[in-house]
């Protein structure tokens, strides 16, 4: 009876401390990832779990980025620049902290900013900088130019006399540029 009692004992306190274990999980509010990076404009997602939803979002500069929550998801749009920290609580107060930041959007720019008198036949290179590796160029026009990119260098080949744009677009196509290319005659010699 003696080791009856025992074992019993030991399972209570067993059942006991887990069940405390998922009610700490459970108060335990977590955010995925609990700091973002965003540009102007754009929008991240954040995972909220644990606690109790509904979920609130109380900001501290409600300039910097707009919050929204659906279910168990934040999404965190860029204002303006800046840094902001908001608390999320769940319906049973338990709190975690957001830290956000705001970056201008890459914009991409080139050098030289446009391609002028180009003549037939020859090269030239055009440096861009901005957004991210890896770039790619798309001619509007390809009878009248084309290009090609390595790196940060667009090497734009003019085909035949005209005008055209080359629009540049970075990793993920998310920022893109376009500028402008004239092609002439080869000059007479």
């Amino acid at each position: 009876m003696k080791k009856l009692s025992y074992l019993l004992s030991v399972m209570l306190v067993c059942l006991f401390v887990a069940s405390c274990d998922k009610e700490d999980d459970k108060k335990n509010l977590t955010l995925n990832p609990s700091s973002v990076e965003v540009e102007i404009a754009k929008t991240v997602d954040v995972a909220v779990s644990g606690g109790t939803s509904p979920y609130t979002v109380t900001p501290t500069d409600k300039t910097t980025a707009e919050l929204t929550v659906s279910g168990s998801k934040i999404s965190v749009k860029g204002v303006k620049a800046g840094k902001a920290t908001f608390t999320v609580k769940d319906k049973d107060n338990n709190s975690a902290t957001l830290s956000v930041t705001v970056k201008d959007a890459a914009v991409l720019k080139f050098t030289p900013a446009k391609v002028e008198k180009l003549e037939e036949g020859k090269t030239v290179e055009v440096t861009v900088a901005g957004g991210e590796a890896p770039y790619a160029a798309e001619p509007k026009d390809k009878t009248v130019a084309t290009a090609t990119v390595t790196d940060a260098k667009i090497t734009v080949t003019g085909v035949k006399a005209g005008t055209t744009e080359i629009t540049v677009t970075d990793k993920d196509k998310k920022n893109s540029a376009t500028f402008a290319v004239e092609v002439v005659a080869p000059a007479a010699g």
